[in-house]
């Protein structure tokens, strides 16, 4: 969604220091959902909850984090 508004405001106006703030958004909130308060916070409650079960640590290792479909490829 905030990629997308930031597209709007990229193709509606041309000034340099507009489209710098437009495309500021969307990368921090991913920053902060990623590295900061959304997925870390997830998996911690998810590891304190269900962490010795070896269904979900099966799960845990072969599910992508954002993207479904293909396995998780593992980074050797």
């Amino acid at each position: 969604m905030w990629c997308s508004l930031a597209l709007s405001v990229s193709t509606a106006s041309s000034k340099g220091t507009s489209l710098l703030w437009a495309w500021l958004s969307p990368v921090f909130t991913a920053f902060l959902l990623l590295k900061v308060s959304g997925v870390p916070m997830v998996e911690k409650a998810g590891k304190a909850k269900w962490g010795h079960l070896k269904e979900y640590q099966n799960y845990m290792e072969n599910t992508n984090l954002l993207i479904p479909g293909q396995p998780a490829k593992k980074i050797s």
